[in-house]
């Protein structure tokens, strides 16, 4: 674990701050929590120590991600011929082409615009919002 008398993260990682280093963790496949110290961060991506678990009901946009795939399957008749993003893969007839995590590969910050875009159909996608763990 990083030092807990450091005040900021070491290596190539010390100029960003914890937004971005937590950005680059998501790109690298780390499932972190958004709101993570920035050493740690930077010790995850340096490989010092592994990320804890970090359950996707537990963070706050995998879970809007998981209620916008959740209202997409739902209403895909309707809505995938209006889609130009990843999503139009969520229900590829080609197998090799269909993604069933597709909002997993956008930042967190396109999953609050493609909520806030779609604000007459919010509360339908809060419908989907998986149950928070204990």
């Amino acid at each position: 674990m990083p030092s807990a008398t450091s005040s900021a993260p070491s290596s190539v990682w010390q100029g960003l701050n914890r937004t971005e280093l937590y950005q680059l963790c998501r790109r690298a496949g780390m499932n972190v929590h958004p709101l993570t110290d920035p050493r740690y961060l930077a010790a995850y991506l340096d490989g010092e120590v592994e990320p804890p678990p970090c359950d996707e009901t537990s963070h706050p946009i995998d879970r809007c991600r998981h209620a916008i795939i959740g209202f997409l399957d739902e209403y895909w008749a309707r809505v995938h011929p209006q889609l130009k993003c990843p999503a139009r893969n969520l229900n590829n007839p080609d197998e090799t082409k269909r993604d069933r995590r597709p909002c997993f590969g956008c930042t967190d910050l396109q999953v609050v615009a493609c909520i806030e875009q779609n604000g007459k159909n919010e509360s339908l996608i809060r419908l989907y919002l998986p149950k928070k763990q204990p």
